[in-house]
């Protein structure tokens, strides 16, 4: 039976370090992007790393945590129930929901790139994924954006517990964390 992590990557292309250079901007903000259906140029899911920008910022050690992380948006498409569970748990949160509001306040701020989206399409395609990669790699020395990642944002309990099982079965830490982290 294959593991999680092989279920999230099957039938998915990930482009090659040329092709993630043709994707990316010179001066694009994204680290890595996973395009799906009709936003893929294939038509299957495709995973792009921005391997110059993560090098440039001294990461090392990064693309295959990078596509791990990656994969996580095509949770919904593999297992939608447990989607669901995580989802229903982060919302569920007062914690949870108030951070996703100020998050959500700082995108439509954004001076570069504001958010144009309401809060529920921009919650469940942009932040919710992102929320789920931060836990999964808190403070990963390999992973520039997880550096400002901990444990202790406001997740809120229920969510923390479908974390850790996620994290579990995708095999993402060696258990080096207390238990309540």
């Amino acid at each position: 039976m294959p593991s999680l992590q092989e279920k999230l990557l099957t039938g998915v292309e990930i482009a090659t370090e040329t092709q993630g250079k043709e994707f990316f901007s010179e001066d694009d903000s994204r680290w890595g992007e996973t395009l799906t259906g009709e936003d893929s140029p294939t038509g299957r899911p495709i995973i792009f790393i921005n391997d110059e920008k993560l090098r440039n910022a001294g990461a090392k050690n990064f693309r295959k945590k990078m596509v791990a992380l990656e994969s996580i948006h095509r949770l919904k498409d593999v297992e939608p129930e447990r989607y669901q569970r995580l989802f229903d748990a982060a919302v569920s949160s007062p914690e949870y929901m108030a951070w996703a509001q100020e998050s959500y306040q700082r995108a439509l701020d954004d001076k570069k790139l504001p958010e144009t989206r309401d809060f529920e399409p921009w919650h469940r395609a942009s932040r919710f994924d992102q929320v789920i990669g931060g836990f999964l790699m808190a403070g990963d020395k390999d992973i520039p954006t997880a550096k400002g990642w901990t444990r202790d944002l406001p997740f809120g309990e229920p969510f923390k517990q479908e974390l850790r099982l996620l994290e579990q079965e995708l095999g993402f830490r060696k258990p080096k964390v207390s238990p309540t982290q």
